[in-house]
């Protein structure tokens, strides 16, 4: 029996930094994923600066797979951070649903079905909404990582008066939502996503979350020092929103 694809477009926007090892099994996934599910598609894959041969793959995959005609990539030679990367896909993306994962899948994209279902009404209707995944772990964290996720929690509740169970999950959905709220955003390192979710109900956007299993990557990029970047980037946050007060 043949599966009936969603009529809707999607953007999927992918950031990665050293991801060489990683990305031709991410965009194997993601691209058999949408070619089953959707109509229109696009995989953004944003090259954050990586120094290892990201970039030649992706010049390569794009050259020689004329099957992925809806393959895009962003590339530049600094790291930036996640945030930056993020940005850079969502300037890009041409549909009005855009979906935002890690490059290593610890969030399934197949989440994106149990969304789209449970907001047929706000597509129908064209009104923007967005939704935050909420991670359920499926493999033990480390005890260190834990200990600076709820660290981060209290920060981003006391410095930014967002209390988020989970506001780091990567999956994250947006549906319509108006490109120069995007413009507003400049956080570039992990807290990216607090800058996004506060960006959002101070829009006055419907936000909703959703539960998620997670698998988590014991090679994952976030560093207790990238922990304590994101402290500070969360007081910069804090500083913008007392300017905008003020």
């Amino acid at each position: 029996m043949a599966r009936i694809k969603r009529v809707i477009g999607i953007s999927v926007i992918v950031p990665c930094y050293n991801e060489m090892v990683q990305l031709p099994k991410t965009i194997d996934l993601l691209t058999t994923f949408l070619e089953e599910h959707f109509v229109e598609f696009e995989l953004i894959i944003v090259n954050d600066g990586s120094t290892d041969q990201t970039e030649k793959l992706m010049e390569s995959i794009s050259t020689i797979d004329n099957n992925r005609n809806a393959l895009n990539y962003i590339s530049y030679d600094i790291n930036k951070g996640k945030g930056y990367a993020v940005r850079c896909g969502l300037y890009q993306a041409k549909y009005d649903l855009k979906m935002i994962l890690d490059c290593d899948l610890s969030v399934e994209a197949n989440n994106i079905l149990k969304t789209l279902d449970m907001n047929k009404q706000n597509i129908a209707c064209h009104r923007p909404f967005a939704v935050i995944g909420q991670r359920i772990q499926k493999i033990k964290q480390p005890k260190h990582r834990i200990f600076l996720g709820r660290c981060f929690r209290q920060l981003v509740k006391s410095f930014i008066g967002i209390n988020f169970r989970d506001s780091q999950a990567p999956f994250k959905i947006l549906y319509c939502v108006n490109q120069l709220c995007i413009t507003e955003l400049s956080i570039n390192g992990f807290a990216y996503d607090v800058e996004l979710i506060k960006m959002l109900k101070e829009k006055g956007i419907f936000i909703q979350l959703q539960k998620v299993d997670y698998f988590n990557d014991d090679n994952s990029k976030v560093t207790f020092l990238k922990t304590v970047r994101m402290g500070f980037d969360l007081i910069k946050i804090s500083f913008m929103n007392f300017k905008k007060k003020n």
